[in-house]
């Protein structure tokens, strides 16, 4: 049995705009979209001849390929959907050394150089620092985590700019390395001096900066589309270049 998706004639080029790290969650990328018709052939080697689809013994036999999902494929698409929850250090945060830092907000910069983007905010003490380098180069120069290092109890920031005041920001916990939810950050806020009724969302927060590359990174741009390539096997010229978050693929090849 042989399936293949077929593009309809007249079908849109452009896909859906993804709103959500999720497949096939409502907002998310929808691998079965109406673009696309799937054939079906069912060829005996035997015979060394195509079998008719509607024939009573083939039909259920196709049918039942067709509608089956197995345990594997379930799990790996229920992967792909973020689900943020509270950690420990966000549920049992010790702010008794925190200061009050709204104050320095307005023209806020990172406490070990020039940074003014790109800020996290030490829920524990109030420490000011830039975050960690990307791949691409962007991002900062890794102050934020450098003050988690040398102290290890002040692992959970806040990156400011994504604070809204329904309550939602990106919040990162350094001891768990994951994005975390603080479900009582206004408390938590106003202990630092911060209203969260009064805060203005004006940088894009880490779901929306990671769906934005996932996106622009197209496989056309990975495989050089349009180049010709000079074939090298050897040291530094085997493998992949990590393209953020591709270690696993990487791993693989």
């Amino acid at each position: 049995m042989n399936l293949k998706k077929v593009r309809k004639a007249g079908a849109a080029q452009e896909m859906q705009k993804v709103t959500k790290l999720a497949i096939g969650k409502p907002g998310g990328i929808d691998p079965e979209t109406d673009n696309y018709e799937q054939r079906v052939v069912v060829h005996c080697l035997a015979c060394r001849k195509n079998l008719d689809l509607t024939h009573p013994k083939i039909q259920p036999l196709v049918d039942s390929v067709l509608l089956a999902e197995s345990a594997h494929m379930e799990s790996a698409v229920a992967e792909w959907e973020q689900e943020i929850k509270a950690c420990e250090h966000t549920l049992g945060l010790d702010q008794g050394s925190a200061s009050k830092v709204a104050a320095h907000m307005k023209n806020a910069k990172c406490g070990k150089c020039d940074l003014s983007s790109n800020l996290w905010l030490c829920m524990t003490c109030g420490h000011l620092g830039c975050g960690r380098k990307n791949y691409d180069g962007s991002g900062g120069n890794g102050h934020g985590l450098e003050h988690f290092e040398q102290n290890p109890t002040h692992c959970v920031n806040i990156k400011l700019g994504t604070i809204t005041p329904e309550g939602k920001a990106s919040i990162f916990c350094y001891a768990c390395d994951d994005d975390v939810l603080d479900p009582d950050l206004n408390r938590h806020l106003a202990v630092l001096g911060i209203s969260l009724a009064g805060q203005v969302k004006t940088e894009k927060s880490m779901t929306e900066m990671n769906l934005e590359a996932n996106l622009s990174l197209t496989l056309s741009k990975v495989l050089e589309e349009g180049k010709e390539l000079i074939p090298l096997f050897g040291k530094y010229n085997t493998g992949m270049q990590n393209l953020g978050n591709t270690c696993y693929m990487n791993a693989v090849m």
